[in-house]
């Protein structure tokens, strides 16, 4: 364990390059330990290796590592690689699985938009919304949403929901102010 948490310390301190060859050797030791892969795979893709985090990220999902975390992971990993449509099923495997709801769903709305299908990210959103009524991220990411798409009315009604939720999240109270 000390290995782990070595190599995770030196990760947190912006050291990745030292990191990495530190949560190799833990991995050796622990070898299902999710905390060494989830730092493994975060300090492989900043030092430049998107498609090796990637293949991480899947078979620690495959292996029944924290699917749910992991198969988060792979939907941004993926999306990043350019490979929407294993984003896509990565994060509807992510949600079927436990993961978060109105952050996996966020995620979700904000491939589709990239990739220019806006019916689909609404639609996204407004899952999110049904299931997390009380939710400030989810109010302020419909929010930018709608300001993205010119709609500055219905963005500030959002805002002004995130803004009742969370009154001490100085983001949204700037996004108000900016729709």
């Amino acid at each position: 364990h000390l290995l782990i948490h070595a190599g995770v310390a030196m990760y947190r301190a912006g050291r990745a390059a030292e990191a990495l060859p530190v949560l190799e050797e833990a991995l050796k030791h622990s070898p299902t330990s999710p905390l060494a892969r989830e730092y493994h795979a975060a300090a492989t893709y900043e030092l430049g290796g998107v498609e090796a985090a990637l293949s991480a990220a899947t078979e620690t999902a495959n292996q029944g590592i924290r699917p749910e975390f992991f198969r988060g992971h792979e939907g941004a990993l993926a999306a990043e690689a350019g490979e929407h449509g294993r984003a896509v099923r990565a994060y509807e495997a992510a949600l079927m699985l436990g993961a978060s709801n109105a952050e996996t769903r966020i995620r979700l709305s904000d491939l589709f938009e990239r990739r220019g299908d806006l019916p689909a990210a609404a639609r996204q959103l407004e899952l999110a919304a049904l299931a997390n009524p009380h939710s400030a991220l989810v109010a302020n990411a419909f929010g930018l949403y709608l300001l993205r798409r010119d709609d500055p009315d219905g963005s500030v009604a959002h805002f002004i929901r995130a803004t009742e939720l969370d009154k001490g999240n100085g983001s949204y109270w700037s996004n108000l102010s900016a729709a």
